[in-house]
C-alpha cells in the first residue's frame, strides 16, 4: 500500500512539471522570421562642383637660391627698374622685402616680363620693353632666355622664327609663356612683327629639355596663355591681343593643339573694361580663372598709370561656360611693361 502511494506521488509530481514545461513553451516569445536583407538603393548625392586645375603644378623650385643664402619665402623679380633685368630678393617672416640679390648674367636680355619655372626650377624670361626701347631693341625681343637652376647663370635658349621683320610701330616679341607638365614643354606666345593692321604673331611650342621650338598656331596674336584640365581633358587658354575674348584649344599628347578653338569668355560682355585685353590668366589653387585686364595697342604706353581690372570667374561644367564672381578696378603705376 505504502508503495502505491509513492508511486502515485511521483506520477502526479512528473505530471506537474510536463505541464508547467509546456505552459513556459507556450508562454516563450515566438521568434521573428527570418527576412532576407534587401540593399537600399543608393540615394541621390550632391556631387561637388567641378574645378579647374592648372597644368603647371609640378613646378620645381631654383636650387640656385640655397646657394645664395635665401630662404624658401625669397622672390624672383623682373619688376624693377634698376637693377635692369632679373634680381631676386628675400622675404621675412611679416612680409617684408630684404636682401636683394642680382647677378650679371641676369642684365643681358634688358627689361624684362613674367618669369616662367620649369618642373627643374630653371627659370625662363623675355624681353619686356620699358618707357623706351633702349635695353630691350626689338630685333632681339623674340628671345627665350634661361636661367639654369643649378648654376643661375643667364643664357639664350632659344630665338622664335620670326614670320615677318621687325618693324617701327611694335617693340614687341614674346609677351607670355605657359608651363605644360605633361609634356615638359612651354607655350610661347609673341606678336613679333604685327602691326596694328595685321596679325603675324604665333603660339610655340618649346622643349624645356632640347630648345627646339616649333609653332602651334600661327598668324595669330595672343597674349598670356595657361593649361588647364577642362572636364574633356586639357586645353591651353589663350587671350586675344586684338579683340576682347578668351579662347581656347585642346591638347593633343603630343602638345599640338586640336582644331577645336571655341569662345571661353567675352570681355565685351563689361563695357566698363573699355578697350582692354586679358593681358593674364591664371587658375588659382580654388580652381577659379583670374583675368587681369589692361590697355594694349603694339605701342608703348605714355600713361603713368595703366587702368586694370582683375576679373574672377568659376567654370560652370553643367552649363560649360565661365561665370564671373568678381570684378575689381585696379589703377597700377607702371615701372616697366610686364607682358604677365
Amino acid at each position: 500500500m505504502k508503495k502505491a502511494v509513492v508511486n502515485l506521488c511521483v506520477f502526479l509530481l512528473a505530471s506537474i512539471l510536463a505541464a508547467s514545461a509546456q505552459t513556459q513553451k507556450l508562454a516563450a516569445p515566438t521568434p521573428p522570421a527570418t527576412t532576407a536583407l534587401t540593399p537600399k538603393a543608393n540615394a541621390p548625392q550632391s556631387r561637388a562642383p567641378f574645378r579647374l586645375q592648372a597644368g603647371d603644378r609640378c613646378l620645381g623650385d631654383p636650387k640656385f637660391l640655397e646657394n645664395l643664402q635665401l630662404s624658401k619665402r625669397a622672390v624672383v623679380d623682373t619688376t624693377q627698374v634698376s637693377p635692369v633685368g632679373m634680381s631676386v630678393f628675400d622675404v621675412n617672416e611679416n612680409g617684408q622685402p630684404g636682401r636683394r640679390v642680382h647677378h650679371q648674367s641676369w642684365a643681358m636680355g634688358g627689361y624684362l616680363g613674367a618669369v616662367q619655372r620649369d618642373s627643374e626650377g630653371n627659370i625662363f624670361v623675355y624681353p619686356a620693353p620699358s618707357a623706351t626701347i633702349e635695353k630691350n631693341p626689338p630685333e632681339k625681343s623674340n628671345v627665350l632666355y634661361r636661367v639654369d637652376s643649378k648654376t643661375g647663370v643667364m643664357a639664350p635658349f632659344v630665338e622664335l622664327e620670326k614670320p615677318a621683320p621687325a618693324n617701327t610701330q611694335n617693340p614687341y616679341g614674346i609677351v607670355a609663356t605657359a608651363y605644360d607638365c605633361a609634356t615638359r614643354s612651354i607655350y610661347v606666345s609673341s606678336v613679333f612683327g604685327s602691326t596694328p593692321g595685321k596679325a603675324n604673331g604665333a603660339i610655340s611650342m618649346v622643349n624645356t629639355a632640347t630648345g627646339k621650338a616649333t609653332i602651334v598656331l600661327p598668324r595669330l596674336d595672343t597674349f598670356s596663355l595657361t593649361v588647364a584640365h577642362f572636364p574633356g581633358g586639357r586645353r591651353l587658354l589663350y587671350a586675344s591681343a586684338r579683340e576682347p575674348n578668351v579662347l581656347s584649344r585642346s591638347i593633343r599628347e603630343d602638345g599640338q593643339l586640336a582644331d577645336d578653338e571655341r569662345v571661353e569668355i567675352q570681355l565685351d560682355d563689361w563695357a566698363s573694361l573699355g578697350d582692354r585685353k586679358a593681358r593674364r590668366l591664371r587658375v588659382d589653387p580654388q580652381g577659379r580663372l583670374l583675368v587681369r585686364v589692361q590697355p594694349f595697342d603694339f605701342t608703348l604706353s605714355a600713361s603713368s598709370v595703366i587702368a586694370r581690372a582683375e576679373l574672377v570667374f568659376e567654370y560652370d561644367a553643367t552649363a560649360a561656360h565661365f561665370k564671373l564672381l568678381s570684378a575689381k578696378e585696379t589703377p597700377t603705376n607702371v615701372g616697366h611693361a610686364a607682358a604677365q
